[in-house]
């Protein structure tokens, strides 16, 4: 497309990333009946990039809970390797811990979570994180 912007000497502000959505969709409208497979998988990848977070699943027993500016739930699973999960926000079936979560620990669990990244203030950066969705004591 810049080959094409340059070679037709058209005037386009590469600084004004609106204005160069807008010559986009033109050049995407006359090209379309000209190439539609590649237009075909440039909108199954737009479809999968928007489609919602892969859901993980692992087992294993609450070693620790830290209480920070969010609740840091480490898992030791199966393979006795930790997992770090953050506790954002409702987690279906820990209403019964809520008053009480350190009861977790030592405790047998099944938990779901997504990977998130996050921006972490202090580091200045954004880092990854696992944050628990659900818990299923065994």
């Amino acid at each position: 497309m810049f080959e094409v912007i340059q070679s037709l000497n058209i005037q386009v502000d590469m600084a004004d990333g609106e204005a160069m959505r807008k010559f986009g969709e033109k050049v995407g409208m006359q090209m379309a009946p000209l190439c539609p497979a590649i237009f075909t998988k440039l909108m199954e990848e737009t479809e999968s990039d928007t489609a919602s977070p892969a859901y993980e699943t692992i087992n294993g027993v609450i070693k620790s809970i830290e209480e920070k500016e969010f609740l840091f739930v480490t898992l030791k699973d199966e393979t006795n390797k930790e997992v770090r999960l953050v506790w954002l926000r409702h987690v279906e079936g820990a209403d019964d811990f809520l008053n009480d979560y350190k009861k977790l620990i030592g405790k047998k669990v099944s938990v779901t979570y997504q990977n998130l990244e996050l921006f972490n203030a202090k580091a200045k950066g954004y880092f990854g994180y696992k944050e628990l969705l659900t818990i299923q004591v065994m």
